[in-house]
């Protein structure tokens, strides 16, 4: 990082008709978002007012957040994040800043997402901007005796610590030193490798996607500083529950289908399968959504001949590129490459077998897991939260079934 860079305040971006948006919010109709990122178009040209009726500038007004300045396009899908640092003036080794090399490589993957724009580009305009060092806590925030974390430290941070003209507009990113120790439902214990404060419908389970997460900088049983490469692999998934992206795929209503882990058929950052786990014979990781919807899998009737296949046949060829990585008898397993056909599902050393029955996700039930999920294509960009969500200018609205809406904790941990 240059010290431009957090002094002028300036975005660090990639090179990255929706009329009536908002009304879900029960904002205006008559704001119009061409690129659909929920950000109005006149707040990306024009800047954001704070206080002014639906954020828009008037005539000789100064904005509050001056959009165009950094680098939005209303014609461009723009991300926003704001992200502050924990740091210790006593001990250098306590500074929690990410390395730059870790935050650019998530600009480079937003910016090559398959994301069509109206400008007729590809790819999403991620904007990570440095804001302040904040005091050295050497784990944030509680569990409490349910198990549940307590967000009141983290909420008291973005309280300080973060504009609130920039609550409808960026999301709101702590890189601290690690999370509490928490108890698995398997009966073991753990720390997260990160956390995401976000919003679901009790009534719909609807996913409303997030405003702030954290993201801790060294492994869960030292002091030492986790590499590049996994801070950008943590930040990423992170940053996919803040756009709406769960374990199991993108904000479709149904639990069953979102909260599932580990499906061989969900080739995402957002799959711990392939979060924070490097690529095979490689020191690269996985830096992307899920592009592709992909066959499901009926763990009770798998034909390893075919293995992974997308919806689209055409697309098979690119599953090739992607390693399959699955469970058999709770032993971790991997192909690492040409997943597109003859995957040994039971381990057993014959790989052409069909009507074979396994649980491969390993939680236990043999299911039909669902490969519906393009996420780059559902990522949630109006985000709700109480304080201000992302494009909701003025009070707070509710989702459509008002009270019903409740926070929900992402707690993840890679086994770092």
């Amino acid at each position: 990082w240059s010290e431009f860079d957090i002094i002028n305040d300036l975005r660090l971006q990639a090179n990255s008709v929706d009329i009536g948006a908002y009304e879900y919010f029960g904002i205006p109709q008559a704001i119009i978002d061409t690129d659909g990122d929920g950000l109005p178009d006149d707040w990306e040209i024009n800047g954001y007012c704070n206080g002014n009726v639906n954020g828009i500038c008037n005539a000789g007004d100064i904005p509050d957040v001056d959009l165009a300045r950094l680098g939005a396009d209303p014609l461009r899908k723009d991300v926003f994040v704001e992200l502050d640092w924990m740091e210790d003036p006593l001990d250098v080794s306590h500074n929690c800043l990410p390395e730059r090399e870790a935050i650019d490589a998530v600009i480079e993957a937003f910016d090559n997402s398959p994301t069509a724009n109206p400008n007729g580009t590809t790819g999403i305009t991620l904007h990570v901007i440095l804001d302040n060092a904040i005091p050295f806590d050497a784990e944030l925030g509680t569990i409490d005796a349910n198990n549940n974390y307590d967000f009141t430290e983290m909420d008291n941070l973005r309280t300080s610590d973060f504009a609130t003209t920039r609550d409808h507009i960026f999301h709101y990113c702590i890189f601290g030193w690690r999370l509490p120790e928490i108890i698995y439902p398997d009966g073991s214990r753990g720390r997260p490798s990160g956390m995401t404060k976000g919003w679901i419908d009790q009534v719909t389970f609807e996913n409303f996607g997030a405003i702030q997460f954290m993201v801790t900088s060294v492994y869960s049983n030292s002091d030492t500083h986790l590499p590049h490469e996994i801070i950008a692999s943590v930040f990423m998934h992170e940053l996919g529950h803040c756009l709406g992206l769960r374990h199991g795929g993108h904000h479709l209503s149904d639990p069953n289908i979102v909260d599932v882990n580990y499906k061989p058929n969900y080739l995402s950052i957002m799959n711990y399968l392939f979060a924070a786990n490097p690529l095979p014979n490689d020191t690269r990781y996985l830096l992307d959504y899920s592009a592709l919807n992909m066959q499901d899998l009926d763990e009770s009737n798998l034909n390893e001949s075919i293995g992974l296949s997308a919806t689209d046949s055409d697309m098979d060829a690119l599953i090739d590129d992607y390693p399959c990585r699955w469970y058999a008898a709770a032993t971790y397993q991997e192909k690492p490459t040409g997943s597109s056909s003859n995957v040994d599902w039971n381990a057993n050393g014959n790989n052409i077998e069909t009507a074979v029955s396994v649980d491969i996700n390993n939680d236990g039930n043999t299911t039909v897991l669902s490969g519906q999920s393009e996420d780059w294509f559902n990522l949630v960009y109006r985000c709700y939260d109480p304080v201000g969500g992302i494009g909701q200018p003025g009070p707070a609205g509710l989702p459509k079934s008002g009270e019903a809406v409740a926070p929900t904790s992402h707690i993840d941990d890679f086994g770092h």
